[in-house]
């Protein structure tokens, strides 16, 4: 191919095997060079929940580290709906297990864990956008480093202005990788 950007154009791109080899005409310095697929996903188990049952939608929203050291699960309708987040962290032999679980205790709490995003290694953000009568809530959860152990640290609401109204706040959220930044 003429770029490595032409691969996806090839005819037969969905049956080139991991392994296999690609001719790129010129590499941005004007020499040949060769792609090789590689097969980057690999299965890593499964997250399985803990005494659930199915109207606790466990799994609805999953974020995982930067690092794959460690997943946030969300299980928006666990305890009638309330939800709660578990923490699945990496074991020695490669897999993820359950090391705890967080529930928010703030007031008309609903579906906490619908949505979940974790930065780099010492934050995740969780949304619970149908709490207050639909005005919402966004609760930060943090661990120090070198630990497992995850805490909810704060509970964000909608600014002042949207107050009163249902915003729904925190039915998407964005943590950035150097957790500098939250997006809701």
């Amino acid at each position: 191919v003429s770029q490595a950007s032409d691969v996806a154009t090839l005819s037969y791109v969905k049956n080139i095997q991991p392994g296999a080899k690609v001719w790129v005409d010129n590499d941005g310095t004007g020499h040949w060079t060769v792609l090789e697929k590689q097969d980057i996903f690999t299965a890593g188990g499964l997250l399985l929940p803990v005494g659930q049952n199915v109207n606790d939608k466990f799994g609805q929203s999953v974020s995982q580290s930067l690092n794959n050291l460690f997943a946030t699960v969300g299980t928006p309708g666990y305890n009638s709906d309330t939800g709660i987040v578990y923490n699945f962290v990496k074991t020695s032999a490669g897999s993820l297990a359950v090391s705890g679980s967080i529930e928010c205790n703030a007031t008309d709490t609903v579906g906490f864990g619908q949505v979940v995003d974790t930065g780099n290694l010492l934050f995740t953000a969780v949304g619970a956008p149908e709490s207050a009568s639909n005005l919402g809530y966004v609760g930060i959860m943090s661990r120090l480093p070198d630990s497992a152990d995850f805490f909810l640290t704060q509970i964000i609401t909608p600014p002042e202005n949207d107050l009163g109204r249902a915003c729904e706040f925190g039915s998407s959220l964005v943590v950035s990788d150097d957790e500098r930044w939250l997006y809701v």
